[in-house]
C-alpha cells in the first residue's frame, strides 16, 4: 500500500509540473512567433522525460489545454511511447510488490 502512495504522489507531482512547462512552452512559441529566436523553448526531449517519470497525465491534459504538441505526428508517436513504458514500468512494479517483492530485493538485484 505504501508503494501505491509513492507511486500517487510522485505521478501528482510530475504531472503538475510538466503541464505547467507544456503552458510554459506554448507561451514561449506565441513569444517567438512575434519575435523569432528570442525565447528559449522548453525541449521535446524534456517534456519526454518528464512524462516518463510519471507526468504524462500532466503532459496529456497540457497538450489538450494548451492545444500544444499536438500535431506533429512525430512527437506525439514518442510520446504515446513514453506512455506505454511508463505504465508497464508501474505495472510491473506494483506487481512484483504485491506478489512479496520488498525494496531489498531491488537493491541486490542493482548491486549484483
Amino acid at each position: 500500500m505504501r508503494l501505491l502512495l509513492i507511486i500517487a504522489a510522485e505521478t501528482i507531482l510530475a504531472s503538475a509540473i510538466t503541464f505547467v512547462l507544456y503552458g510554459w512552452d506554448k507561451r514561449l512559441a506565441r513569444l517567438n512567433g512575434q519575435n523569432p529566436n528570442s525565447h528559449s523553448r522548453i525541449s521535446e526531449q524534456t517534456l519526454l522525460i518528464m512524462s516518463l517519470i510519471g507526468g504524462w497525465p500532466g503532459g496529456l491534459i497540457g497538450s489538450r489545454v494548451f492545444r500544444h504538441k499536438t500535431v506533429k505526428q512525430s512527437y506525439r508517436a514518442s510520446f504515446y511511447g513514453v506512455v506505454g513504458l511508463h505504465v508497464g514500468a508501474v505495472a510491473a512494479l506494483l506487481y512484483w510488490n504485491f506478489a512479496g517483492g520488498s525494496i531489498e530485493d531491488i537493491r541486490e538485484l542493482l548491486l549484483e
